[in-house]
C-alpha cells in the first residue's frame, strides 16, 4: 500500500492530489532439477487518485501483469524454453488495447562434451500482440502513452560459455 499527497498551486489556489496505490502479487517458482525450471507469477495494482480542486482529473485504474516461464532440458542436451506474459491495463482511453500478450519460445541443443556451447533458434513475440501502453495521472492531466515495440522476429544464435574459474 502506498499513499502520496502532493500539493500544487493552480490559479493561485492550492490543490491536493491524493494518490492511493494497493498492490499485491504471488510467485510460484520451482527449480525441480537442473533439467526443469518454471515460474508462475501475477502482480496486481489498483490506483485511486483524488484531487481537491481538479475533480475532472480524479482517476481509478487497475493493472495486472501475469507471466509463465518454463525451461526444460531433455535427453541431456536438448532445450525448450518458453516465456509467456499478459499485461492488462484497465482505465485506458478507448483507442488503446487494454491487453498485451508476449510469447517467446526457443529450442536448442547443447554442444561439446562439457555443454559449453549451444545452438538455439528463438521466436520472439510469436502472437505479434506485444504493445507498450502506460498511463500517467497527475493533478494537472491524465496521459496515456503508447510507444513502439519490436514485433515478431526470429533469431538463430550460437552461445559459448567461457569458464575459466
Amino acid at each position: 500500500v502506498n499513499y502520496t499527497r502532493t500539493p500544487a498551486v493552480i490559479n493561485g489556489t492550492t490543490n491536493y492530489s491524493n494518490s492511493t496505490n494497493f498492490g499485491f502479487g504471488f510467485v510460484l517458482s520451482s527449480n525441480i532439477s537442473e533439467d526443469i525450471d518454471f515460474t508462475l507469477s501475477s502482480n496486481i495494482s489498483i490506483n485511486n487518485i483524488k484531487n481537491s480542486l481538479q475533480r475532472s482529473n480524479d482517476n481509478n485504474y487497475f493493472n495486472q501483469n501475469a507471466s509463465l516461464k518454463f525451461y526444460w532440458r531433455f535427453w541431456s542436451s536438448f532445450i525448450v524454453q518458453c516465456d509467456f506474459s499478459h499485461v492488462y491495463n484497465n482505465g485506458l482511453s478507448k483507442e488503446y488495447d487494454r491487453s498485451s500478450y508476449l510469447w517467446n519460445l526457443s529450442t536448442g541443443k547443447k554442444l561439446f562434451s562439457n555443454n559449453q556451447g549451444e545452438i538455439r533458434i528463438s521466436a520472439y513475440d510469436i502472437l505479434n500482440k506485444n504493445s507498450n501502453v502506460q498511463r500517467i495521472a497527475t493533478d494537472f492531466y491524465i496521459e496515456d502513452n503508447k510507444s513502439n515495440v519490436l514485433g515478431r522476429y526470429f533469431l538463430l544464435s550460437f552461445i559459448y560459455k567461457v569458464r575459466t574459474f
